[in-house]
């Protein structure tokens, strides 16, 4: 095997605005050729670990605890895998900078096989309110829009979590004037699900709401709600800290915010599984043989397919992601 590595053959990456890379992978290493441009700051706080050089330019790294470290052209670090302080680059305005990395690769992602499928999930519904339905239609752009083909798809997730048997959770945010769910998914809502108050845009940031997600015993959870770029955007980062395999319904999430292409890019860079409930339903389902003989999955999906429906009949979702 050639030891040189050869970068100039390898695509650039790019997980966020600003920032960007090419990766070379042998094993459980890899060495990385990072760049940063003017502005950038890192949105999260990273925990991995990492050796390397400023081949170029110079940032700062900002640690959770307050503590600040200026590198520049041709200094060298390190930093420690599961730092429990938690780092991340900020570079000024007139600052860019090439970096290069040495790190140990996570064992997700070694392997195209470690890629998370759906099967026996958790739904969180996170801030379906009529408050909320109510600020998007106010909007320009959700004023032009029929959110009902939204509010459908919140209804068949809902009967798909009670025919199924899926635990079910519901987050919201100041109810006394946002209100609680929509009168149409009250008359769906799953026989035991359970419903929470809270105050932090995130639902992870209310220890009630973390314990009860984590007592309904699932790794996988279908997610959907609003606001996508604020409530969504915090709730998913932190369960996807926690371990979770979070599956993204994108046809059943809105926001105020005409363009929440940001939210959504930055979710799946996460680690969020981008998906749909068509895709969701289908995923589960498994097999065509059902549409002939529902009895070959069992009475769970006996009762489930008649109410639930085909999706591609449905009315069009509109662009409220």
């Amino acid at each position: 095997m050639n030891p040189r590595i050869d970068f100039d053959d390898l695509p650039w990456e790019s997980p966020l605005p600003g920032v960007r890379f090419k990766a070379f992978m042998h094993g459980a290493r890899q060495v990385r050729l990072l760049e940063f441009s003017p502005g950038f700051e890192e949105p999260d706080w990273c925990t991995r670990g990492h050796a390397g050089r400023v081949l170029e330019g110079s940032l700062t790294l900002r640690f959770r605890d307050g503590d600040e470290h200026r590198l520049v052209t041709g200094d060298t670090f390190s930093i420690e895998a599961g730092d429990p302080r938690g780092h991340r680059a900020v570079l000024g305005l007139d600052e860019s900078a090439r970096l290069l990395l040495f790190e140990a690769v996570e064992p997700a992602a070694r392997s195209r096989l470690d890629v998370p499928r759906l099967a026996d999930p958790a739904v969180v519904l996170i801030d379906v309110q009529p408050g909320f339905e109510a600020a998007v239609a106010a909007t320009a752009h959700g004023a032009k829009l029929d959110l009902s083909p939204l509010m459908l798809r919140f209804e068949k997730l809902l009967v798909m979590a009670d025919c199924l048997g899926f635990p079910t959770l519901a987050t919201f945010e100041r109810p006394d004037e946002n209100g609680w769910l929509p009168e149409a998914l009250e008359c769906v809502w799953p026989a035991g699900g359970r419903r929470h108050v809270k105050q932090t845009y995130d639902c992870c940031g209310e220890p009630e709401i973390t314990q009860a997600i984590a007592d309904m015993g699932r790794t996988r959870l279908l997610v959907a709600g609003a606001e996508t770029d604020v409530c969504v955007l915090q709730s998913v980062l932190s369960l996807l800290e926690r371990g979770h395999d979070v599956f993204l319904l994108e046809d059943c999430l809105f926001t105020t915010e005409a363009d929440p292409a940001a939210a959504l890019r930055r979710m799946e860079a996460a680690g969020a599984v981008p998906g749909t409930l068509k895709t969701a339903f289908y995923e589960l389902q498994k097999t065509a043989a059902v549409w002939d003989d529902a009895a070959v999955l069992g009475p769970r999906w006996e009762r489930l397919l008649p109410l639930f429906g085909e999706p591609e009949l449905w009315p069009v979702w509109p662009p409220l992601a």
